[in-house]
C-alpha cells in the first residue's frame, strides 16, 4: 500500500470514540492525512517525522497530530504510536509536551485504548 494509501485508509479508520472527549477540552487528534500533510509537519515542528513516513505507509506506525480546536491547522503535538502505545509525542523543536498536553494525551488513550508511556519524558523524534 503507498503511503498515500495508507494516509487515506487510516483517516476513515479514526476511532470515534474520543470525539466527544475532544469537543470539551481545547485540543483534538487527527491522523496525518497525506504525504504533504507529514512533511509540511516536520517543517513546521522542525522534527524528523518525514523519515517515519515509510513506516506509516507500511503499518508499522501510526501518525496523530495534536491541534488545538480554536487553530486546527497549524501543529501543536506530533504524535508517533506503535502497537497500540504511544512511542513518542513532541512539541516543536522536540521538545517536552505541558502537563496540560500530557493530561490530554492520557485522556485521548483512554477513550481510544492506546496506552501512555511511562516515566516522566517521552523518547526523542528519532530515537
Amino acid at each position: 500500500m503507498s503511503a498515500s494509501a495508507r494516509c487515506a485508509a487510516t483517516r476513515q479508520a479514526t476511532p470515534p470514540s474520543w470525539a466527544a472527549k475532544a469537543s470539551s477540552r481545547t485540543a483534538t487528534f487527527r491522523p496525518a492525512a497525506t504525504v504533504r500533510e507529514i512533511l509540511d509537519e516536520a517543517n513546521a515542528q522542525h522534527n524528523c517525522v518525514a523519515g517515519f513516513i515509510d513506516k506509516y505507509a507500511s503499518g508499522q506506525t501510526d501518525l496523530w497530530l495534536m491541534r488545538k480546536l480554536s487553530d486546527p491547522d497549524r501543529p501543536l503535538v506530533t504524535v508517533e504510536v506503535r502497537s497500540g502505545a504511544i512511542r513518542q509525542a513532541f512539541q516543536s523543536h522536540n521538545r517536552q509536551v505541558t502537563a496540560a498536553q500530557r493530561g490530554f494525551l492520557a485522556d485521548w488513550c483512554e477513550a481510544v485504548g492506546y496506552r501512555m508511556p511511562t516515566g516522566g519524558r517521552m523518547r526523542a523524534l528519532g530515537a
